[in-house]
Parts: structure tokens; C-alpha cells; sequence
């Protein structure tokens, strides 16, 4: 039997399932959810910042994932989510990546962050698990629609207090938070991964919002590994355009000055910059 707790959560997840079913995703969601059944019987490990290494076998890729408690399956969820929206799941931070965020900012003990590009929610989700209770996380997105699939679990989690949303360009809003942030108010740490042909321009704005001696983390920057070989013929043309879009940023990025960087072959390639002027 699943305990009364986790059968609420194990059923909002196969609400989210069904909400956002696909024909094409239908096993591996169903796969997702029996795993999460199993995970969430009485006895599986639970406290704050627990961890596990079981997996979800739903995919040829197992997850790796933390939760702030494992009882109340939030990341987990989120991952039966991501299979459910499979069309677009590729705009999706892996797990593995969240944590490793999620380790840096705890490291920094940062308190302000700034997220460019939110999509489902799901790094938005494990930075404010990462923050201390009086942190502020500023959120910037074109789709409020997207963001709200998430919301829940975000509500669930206890950390939508942290978050400021807004919903717009992502260059428009940084113009502005660039005319609106004083000195004091700079962020410790910035998350990118938004439109890829616009990555130089919110560099330059967020120069100016992050901290000196803050980071400013780039998604994508190995782009599936097309980064490192010619254009392909056999790929959707996207594939091409953004490949030359990410390499154009990475070539400005390697010989810029005022940041000094780490490109991470994690998930899908992350670019740490550590702002220096």
C-alpha cells in the first residue's frame, strides 16, 4: 500500500500525466509513474535533503535527482512531467544538472539569483530549494502558460515566495532591471537558457546585474556535441542554426575579459563565467 501522503502526490502526478498525455510518451509515462509507485511505499528513505541513486527506467537515460524530501516526490514528479511532455522536453534541464546548480549555490551562499529562460520550471524549482528562506529569485520567461505547469509543485515545495516572475523578452527585461537594480541589489548568480542566437546580448546585460565575483551559468553550450563537428545534412535545420549560434557565442565568450569560465560537460554542455570586472 502507498502511504495517504505520498498517494496525494503520486495522484497529482498522474493528473499533470494525463493533462499533458501524448500518444508517443504514453509507456514510458506509465513506466515513470509504476517506478514513482514503487519509490514512494512506506519504508523508501525520506528526510530533508535526503538523496537516492535509484533511478527511473523509463528511458535509456537513468536520473539521478535530490529532493528537500523525498515523501513528497517533487522532483521526482517533475521527471514524470518531463516524459509527459515529451514534444518539448528537450528544453529541459536534466537532473543532474539541477544538482549540480544546486551545489554551487549553496556553496555561494547566494541569495539573489536571476533565471533567463524558466520554460516548466523544473532549475527554477532546485535553485529555490538551494536558497535560504529569505532569498529572492527574479524569473524571466515569454510564457507564463509554461511556467504555470510547474507551479504547483513549485506551491508544494513551499518556495513560491522566493520567486518574482515576469513574463516577457527576456532583453527588454534585463534592460530595464539594468536601469532599476542599485549597487547593493546585484545577483550572485545568474542561470541562462533562453534563445540561443540571443545569449551574447543578455551576457552584456547581465554583466552589468551580476555581481563582480558572481557566476553567470550558460545552458546548452555543446548543443547535443554539434559544437565539435561540421554541420550535419541528416538533422532538423534548427539543429544547424542554433549549433552556429552556440559557436559564435562560445568563440566571443572564450576571449572576453571580464569574466573567467569552466564549460561543463554536463547535460547538454553548461559555461560557468565568474565575473572578475
Amino acid at each position: 500500500m502507498i502511504s495517504p501522503i505520498s498517494k496525494s502526490v503520486f495522484c497529482k502526478v498522474k493528473l499533470c500525466i494525463s493533462t499533458y498525455w501524448r500518444p508517443t510518451s504514453c509507456r514510458r509515462s506509465m513506466n515513470c509513474l509504476r517506478s514513482l509507485e514503487r519509490r514512494l511505499r512506506p519504508g523508501f528513505p525520506k528526510g530533508k535533503q535526503a538523496f537516492t541513486n535509484l533511478t527511473l527506467y523509463s528511458s535509456s537515460k537513468p536520473f539521478l535527482f535530490e529532493e528537500k524530501n523525498l515523501c513528497d516526490g517533487l522532483l521526482s514528479s517533475w521527471i514524470c512531467l518531463w516524459h509527459a511532455f515529451q514534444s518539448r522536453a528537450l528544453m529541459n534541464v536534466p537532473p543532474e544538472e539541477g544538482q549540480l546548480l544546486s551545489i554551487i549555490l549553496k556553496v555561494m551562499n547566494a541569495k539573489r539569483t536571476i533565471e533567463v529562460g524558466v520554460f516548466t520550471g523544473y532549475s527554477l524549482l532546485a535553485t529555490a530549494l538551494a536558497l535560504p528562506e529569505d532569498a529572492k529569485i527574479t524569473a524571466i520567461d515569454i510564457s507564463r502558460e509554461c511556467y504555470e505547469v510547474g507551479l504547483p509543485f513549485i506551491k508544494e515545495a513551499g518556495v513560491e515566495h522566493k520567486i518574482d516572475f515576469i513574463e516577457s523578452d527576456a532583453v527588454p527585461a534585463l534592460d530595464k532591471l539594468v536601469h532599476e537594480v542599485t549597487e547593493d541589489e546585484l545577483f550572485d548568480f545568474a542561470f541562462v537558457d533562453a534563445e540561443k542566437s540571443s545569449y551574447w546580448e543578455y551576457h552584456e546585460r547581465l554583466l552589468k546585474l551580476v555581481r563582480v565575483g558572481g557566476l553567470i551559468c550558460y545552458d546548452n553550450t555543446l548543443w547535443m556535441g554539434t559544437v565539435a563537428n561540421p554541420p550535419q545534412q541528416d538533422v532538423p535545420d534548427f539543429v544547424n542554426s542554433v549549433r552556429e549560434a552556440v559557436l559564435k557565442f562560445n568563440k566571443k565568450l572564450a576571449g572576453d575579459t571580464r569574466v573567467e569560465l569552466s564549460q561543463v560537460c554536463i547535460g547538454d554542455g553548461l559555461t560557468i563565467c565568474r565575473r572578475i570586472a
